[in-house]
């Protein structure tokens, strides 16, 4: 279901998530950025996350430490394999 969202959709859907689902939402873009080609459609996720609920992410560092961390080596490792390709 996820990767069957229009890139079009997702600035409106990531702005409407709910906090509860937040977590899981972050969650679950570092688990297909690590399993998916689909690498601009995860970054575009992961920004429209941030920009609308950052405020909340940075408010709640705690929760959200593990989730980010994720996210993070997800997208590193997909800069990694790009640069290689590159270089």
């Amino acid at each position: 279901v996820y990767e069957r969202v229009p890139a079009s959709e997702v600035p409106l859907l990531a702005r409407n998530i709910p906090q509860y689902y937040l977590k899981r939402m972050l969650d679950l873009v570092a688990v297909q950025a690590n399993s998916s080609p689909h690498i601009e459609f995860h970054l575009m996720w992961g920004e429209h996350l941030m920009l609308n609920h950052g405020m909340k992410i940075m408010d709640g560092r705690s929760e959200y430490r593990a989730s980010l961390r994720s996210l993070h080596q997800a997208f590193a490792t997909q800069y990694k394999d790009i640069s290689n390709l590159c270089h």
